[in-house]
């Protein structure tokens, strides 16, 4: 697509010119899709170097200004390094024991039902993790540690992991 006002190719797909800036339509048609898709509907008004988007969708208004940028003034300036990060501290619990949590697994279809009880544990303390031939289950109150792996067959994936009070409630199905 030439440009109307420069005669330079258009080769992006909001259609604009990257040479002077000037809309050739294309961005229009995609909001217009856009409204269509939700009911509503689309102006967009020329401002200077400018296009001002109104778009109204089920009775609410939002509008947005959208300038051309030459990509290859922006590319030569070379980007900021990023901040290096300090790693926090790596704090090492101890513990005075470590229990092995009751578990049931039930088969039902192609499901796999795991309940571990935990009493008293809160959920910002339990670990699930699924590994190649199980899942780990590790779990801190206070001096305590717990810790269970289950074994499963390698077909099942982990589908969900639910938390209420005492119990973790997780749900594996067949690939």
């Amino acid at each position: 697509m030439k440009c109307k006002n420069c005669g330079h190719e258009i080769d992006n797909v909001w259609g604009f010119c990257p040479h002077c800036g000037d809309f050739a339509g294309g961005l229009e048609d995609s909001f217009m899709n856009i409204a269509r898709m939700f009911g509503g509907k689309v102006v967009i008004k020329q401002e200077g170097d400018s296009f001002v988007v109104v778009l109204e969708i089920q009775g609410t208004r939002q509008a947005f200004r959208v300038t051309p940028v030459d990509l290859d003034e922006l590319s030569h300036s070379p980007l900021p390094e990023p901040p290096e990060l300090e790693e926090p501290p790596h704090v090492t619990r101890r513990f005075s024991r470590t229990e092995e949590p009751e578990t049931d697994v039930n088969f039902a279809g192609d499901n796999l039902y795991i309940r571990v009880t935990l009493a008293d544990v809160p959920e910002e303390n339990v670990e699930i993790d699924r590994l190649e031939e199980s899942i780990e289950v590790r779990a801190y109150k206070g001096r305590t540690r717990f810790f269970k792996l289950i074994p499963v067959p390698r077909e099942y994936q982990l589908v969900s992991k639910e938390f209420l009070p005492g119990e973790a409630f997780i749900v594996l199905k067949k690939k």
